[in-house]
């Protein structure tokens, strides 16, 4: 089952971390404490077999020194496995990445043809780094909520 969740859940308990949103984002604290807890456990047992002589002879090891143990690895398969099927791609969710994609490369071609609205820092990275690359990364470095704005504000809304 959701086994990772579950003692995530129990954690935030434990903490008494309140209900609601604030429980929720207490246990998902707890879910990604765990699993970074996990992966450097497991990368400094890892680091200490191969015994290595420098940080470089990592680069020509036959396996990864980073990852989760079998058991963690195992149970995120099956919380992954359960998000993507019941969070990520549920219709409402869908629907409201598909308006965020369509938000963004209106955004994009509205930028792409009309620069001057760029900041000045990302104005001055044209010569550089060209028109496509500039406008690419101005959009990355948004919220959501500053996109919409944008959006909104240059009635690209149809």
């Amino acid at each position: 089952g959701l086994s990772l969740w579950r003692k995530a859940m129990q954690l935030a308990e434990d903490d008494d971390a309140g209900s609601g949103a604030r429980r929720i984002n207490y246990t998902v604290r707890c879910l990604i404490n765990m699993l970074a807890g996990d992966v450097i456990e497991q990368c400094v047992e890892a680091v200490g077999r191969a015994n290595l002589p420098d940080s470089g002879a990592a680069r020509h090891l036959s396996s990864p020194l980073v990852g989760f143990s079998v058991d963690i690895r195992q149970e995120s398969d099956v919380l992954r496995t359960f998000l993507f099927k019941h969070l990520y791609r549920h219709a409402e969710i869908m629907e409201i990445n598909e308006r965020m994609g369509n938000v963004m490369r209106e955004l994009f071609e509205f930028l792409h043809d009309n620069p001057e609205h760029l900041g000045a820092g990302s104005r001055g990275r044209l010569e550089r780094f060209g028109l496509k690359r500039v406008v690419a990364d101005y959009i990355a470095g948004m919220t959501d909520s500053y996109a919409v704005h944008l959006y909104q504000k240059y009635g690209l809304e149809k």
